[in-house]
């Protein structure tokens, strides 16, 4: 019991230091919703991500094609907080 109770104690001491390089992102999501060239719909949001690396690495601009002249501008940025 003394093993196991041991084992859990030095397990959680690694991931709770793993964790401390941990980056909390903010970042700005913004999609634009045009119909045969006329603006349908704008949303935009806010959304929070964890990571080690950059927060530059979420960053996105792309254009989505549909069906039907539909075409969607997905851009996000990460800055961090």
């Amino acid at each position: 019991m003394k093993k196991i109770f041991g084992f859990i104690c030095v397990l959680a001491g690694i991931l709770s230091l793993s964790s401390c390089n941990m980056k909390d992102c903010k970042c700005y999501s913004s999609n634009q919703v045009t119909q045969n060239d006329s603006v349908v719909r704008i949303e935009v949001d806010t959304v929070r991500n964890s990571t080690r690396n950059s927060c530059g690495d979420f960053n996105v601009d792309e254009v989505m094609n549909m069906d039907s002249g539909i075409v969607i501008h997905h851009i996000m940025v990460c800055e961090e907080e």
